[in-house]
């Protein structure tokens, strides 16, 4: 029974990192940074891979709740796919560092390897296009 209630706990805490760039973006907003969707993405892409794995266990937990278990079985697989996206990268640069061992099943501390890359990977790219975000911005309201 603890088993199922600290998974229940490690799923709710995955799935709510999604959270964090939104209050990121209004941070920035209010403080009226010039680069809000910059910092909105850097804090996205720290957070995704393990987000989208969190909101993947959606799926897993929707059986017990009855009548909203479809539309959270629906969400869940959404979490699939965005898991599927964002995992690979950061596998494949472990693989090549050898902190994993190509072809084998990842468990334990490689875990940790390959997630802590996807964040360092993923808010390079999310943080590149919302600074192109930006600047796209700013160049339209300095035109007009």
């Amino acid at each position: 029974m603890l088993v199922g209630v600290m998974s229940l706990i490690w799923l709710i805490a995955g799935f709510a990192l999604w959270i964090v760039p939104v209050f990121t973006y209004r941070y920035a907003r209010r403080n009226r940074s010039r680069h809000a969707y910059c910092a909105a993405g850097i804090a996205l892409g720290a957070v995704a891979s393990v987000a989208s794995l969190g909101t993947y266990g959606l799926y897993w937990v929707a059986g017990r709740f009855g009548l909203i278990a479809l539309p959270l079985a629906a969400v869940g697989i959404l979490g699939l796919v965005l898991a599927l996206f964002h995992g690979a990268p950061g596998y494949y640069v472990a693989v090549m560092l050898g902190l994993v061992p190509p072809g084998e099943v990842v468990h334990g501390i490689e875990n940790v390897y390959i997630e802590s890359l996807n964040s360092v990977i993923w808010a390079i790219i999310y943080g590149v296009i919302g600074y192109a975000l930006d600047s796209v911005i700013r160049r339209r309201r300095t035109s007009n």
